[in-house]
């Protein structure tokens, strides 16, 4: 009996063995399938057969680095060389520049025809960005890949298809939201894919509007993982939707779900929305008649200057052809209406027509030579602030453009001989289409962040104005600021670490000003007093390239390199850090694991602002709550 039993045991044994081992060949198949089709990617984006044949010149690897991505170059005709493609302004070495790259070679950098290759990849490559290269790099390669042996994320353990396993490293999104459900969304603290989503609806009218949400109402307020922080929308915004808008009563009254007789607000001195409110039937049925009734109540009943109409994901998806509605609108309504919804080519064109017609028609104006335009600088406390900091140089701000968008700016608008420019890589597009065809001077100044960047944005206007009198005034005033209120202020977040988590692929994010919405986020925290610790999320097959990038970074901050959702929980439990950036508001993987929150939507621009930013971190840093509570927001536990 003793024996037959551990004969037993060892079968067991031996079947647990192999599965395991089977589902670790599945797991290596999946990962050499991923990096075959990203090696594909490469070559077609480089006009470069790839392989290990025998071509003149081929691309034989393609791996992401700290600040781009790295291709390895071979061939018959050609040295083994490394060519080196990042981020223009994130590396002062290079070989050649495009508008957005910088491309350098090594190995092989001598020989002609690596260099002639080189130029011919500059040009093929001159207006392609950073974005766009890991989207065809890193994005389209998950969404490209199959992998059929690998179980839903979701599936549970008690499933008949056998043990839930999660995906393996480099495994393909099995979802249609990218982040959320996505087998690697353990890593993704940067909601890239939300935020471009959101990105084409940054148009905020400045005078009597309406906004129109053709969808869904749980839609605007369930989303996955909680509402994602958008940068251009500050803390203490007003644009929140049950703060600004209304009832509910009156959102749906006009779409005939309210009480009879319920006419639409009349009220139109600022944006207002309304709601459809697409439910069960209406998919079934038809959504498009909810939304023809709500736009001619509003011909009767409102005045707006400006109609924005959005639909959302469900009247899309289910076919509700609403840009005919929106067509027809145009035609009737005596105002403009624009239109966007979810696809991922931004509507900008279509979209924003509208000013470039309203650019030119606007009347000519005198020019006030001490007159600057604010291009890409959201509203909140901290640009009025920053427009006094600037009045009281004697320099007046005449129009904010982007992400106001509205035939009221354009009038008046060349009264100002200097537009400056918010280092937002995300809304070049709209500068492209807006601004620069205008005939005003153009100035990209620094982002005005903390004392060192507000003075440099002041000194940056004071001399595209010419004024270097200006300039010393503005060097002493943030000198005045530094001594009496920021100096005393910045000891005390030395005894406090706060953490970041990125992937390899977006560490250039943490440091440079046009990576995470204009914020320059490391440079800001170090400049507050912050000590920074920083997990680098090793890519697949990426090890030695994020133990590069974290050599790189250590010195300044403290940097480490994870690999797995383990890694990363033992970095958690043991680095010291409180706070933790993600932009997933109130992101159930840091609260369960006792750490607070903070996005960019924390941080404020100027000086008072700074001020705030610095107090607002150190109250989240001093917090136990979440500490103490940690047990309370963990899956599975009595709580939930």
């Amino acid at each position: 009996m003793v024996s037959c039993h551990g004969r037993a045991e060892d079968g067991h044994l031996a079947q647990d063995t192999a599965k395991t081992a089977t589902a670790e060949d599945a797991d290596r198949e999946v990962v050499a399938r991923f990096e075959q089709i990203r090696l594909a990617a490469a070559g077609r984006l480089l006009g470069l057969p790839v392989g290990d044949g025998t071509a003149g010149v081929r691309v034989e690897r393609v791996a992401p680095i700290a600040t781009g991505w790295l291709f390895a170059i071979g061939g018959t005709a050609v040295p083994r060389a490394d060519l080196l493609v990042e981020d223009a302004d994130g590396t002062p070495r290079c070989l050649l520049r495009t508008d957005h790259l910088a491309l350098s070679l090594s190995g092989g950098a001598d020989s002609p025809v690596l260099r002639r290759l080189a130029e011919a990849l500059a040009r093929r490559l001159r207006t392609v960005t950073p974005a766009r290269l890991a989207w065809w790099l890193h994005d389209r390669p998950l969404a490209e890949a199959e992998a059929p042996v690998i179980a839903p994320v979701h599936e549970p353990p008690s499933s008949s298809r056998g043990a839930w396993r999660p995906p393996p490293a480099g495994a393909p999104c099995p979802a249609l939201h990218r982040a959320w459900n996505h087998p690697r969304a353990w890593s993704r603290f940067f909601a890239d894919d939300e935020l471009a989503m959101h990105g084409d609806g940054v148009a905020i009218a400045t005078g009597p509007s309406l906004r129109v949400e053709h969808g869904d109402l749980e839609c605007q307020f369930l989303r996955p993982r909680g509402f994602v922080g958008i940068p251009w929308q500050p803390l203490g915004s007003l644009r929140h939707h049950n703060r600004k808008w209304g009832s509910v009563r009156q959102r749906l009254a006009v779409a005939g779900r309210g009480r009879a007789g319920s006419p639409a607000p009349r009220s139109t001195d600022e944006e207002k929305c309304l709601y459809t409110n697409v439910i069960d039937v209406d998919v079934i049925e038809g959504a498009t008649p909810l939304l023809e009734r709500l736009l001619e109540s509003v011909r009767r009943h409102m005045k707006p200057e400006m109609v924005m109409v959005n639909c959302t994901c469900v009247p899309q998806m289910v076919g509700d052809d609403v840009e005919d509605v929106v067509a027809r609108e145009r035609s009737a309504s005596p105002w403009p209406v624009l239109y966007k919804d979810q696809s991922t080519e931004d509507p900008f064109e279509r979209n924003l027509a509208m000013m470039a017609a309203a650019f030119r028609d606007a009347p000519p104006v005198e020019r006030d030579p001490a007159a600057v335009n604010l291009v890409g600088f959201a509203r909140g406390r901290d640009r009025d602030e920053l427009a006094a900091l600037l009045g009281s140089l004697g320099v007046r701000v005449n129009r904010y453009l982007v992400p106001e968008v509205s035939p009221a700016v354009a009038s008046g608008y060349l009264a100002a001989p200097l537009q400056v420019l918010y280092p937002n890589p995300a809304w070049e597009r709209l500068y492209e289409s807006l601004v620069r065809p205008l005939d005003c001077r153009t100035v990209a100044a620094p982002a005005p962040y903390g004392p060192r960047g507000t003075a440099d944005f002041l000194v940056a206007v004071a001399d595209a104005l010419s004024r270097s009198d200006l300039a010393d005034r503005a060097r002493e005033e943030v000198g005045a600021f530094a001594a009496r209120t920021w100096q005393p202020l910045v000891a005390a977040p030395s005894r406090h670490r706060l953490g970041l988590i990125a992937e390899t692929r977006s560490l250039h994010r943490l440091s440079a000003a046009a990576g995470l919405w204009g914020l320059p986020l490391v440079p800001l925290l170090l400049e507050m007093g912050f000590r920074v610790g920083v997990a680098i999320v090793a890519e697949p097959g990426g090890r030695e390239a994020a133990d590069r990038a974290c050599e790189a970074w250590r010195g300044g901050v403290d940097a480490a390199v994870v690999e797995t959702p383990a890694d990363l929980d033992a970095w958690l439990a043991g680095s010291g850090v409180g706070p933790v950036f993600s932009d997933y508001a109130f992101d159930d993987r840091l609260v369960s694991r006792g750490h607070a929150t903070f996005s960019a939507r924390v941080f404020e621009k100027g000086l008072l602002g700074a001020e705030r930013t610095i107090r607002r971190l150190l109250d989240l840093a001093r917090m136990t709550c979440y500490r103490d509570h940690a047990f309370a927001f963990r899956r599975g536990s009595h709580a939930t």
